[in-house]
């Protein structure tokens, strides 16, 4: 299942007008009619707050098989806004920043 149709089915599932989504995480309506068109995808800090309001993590919002319950939050907004950058690269880019995190996490992994 796809972002757009999770999101409409979490919005309807609460009996909520798209209006009232909109303003439980501070954008316009007509934003949110785009996101469950697939027209538009949310930044990294509005996909939080989308997990937060419908209590869900943000890998159920994105994944095919998603685990609903697993909770994932970032609080760092320095870290958010990178989430926000890393998503509108290239799958190439994408890559290259995984690799790269890999690298760092290895690392610290090894010095403990």
């Amino acid at each position: 299942m796809k972002f757009a149709q999770i999101l409409k089915r979490l919005r309807q599932e609460h009996n909520w007008s798209q209006e009232q989504l909109a303003e439980k995480i501070g954008v316009k309506r007509l934003a949110v009619g785009k996101y469950e068109s697939g027209q538009s995808k949310p930044s990294a800090e509005t996909l939080q707050k989308i997990s937060e309001i419908f209590g869900v993590s943000i890998d159920y919002l994105l994944s095919d098989e998603p685990d609903k319950f697993a909770k994932t939050e970032i609080s760092d907004k320095t870290l958010l806004e990178y989430m926000s950058e890393i998503e509108q690269m290239s799958e190439e880019e994408q890559q290259f920043v995984k690799y790269f995190l890999d690298a760092v996490v290895l690392r610290h992994k090894m010095k403990r």
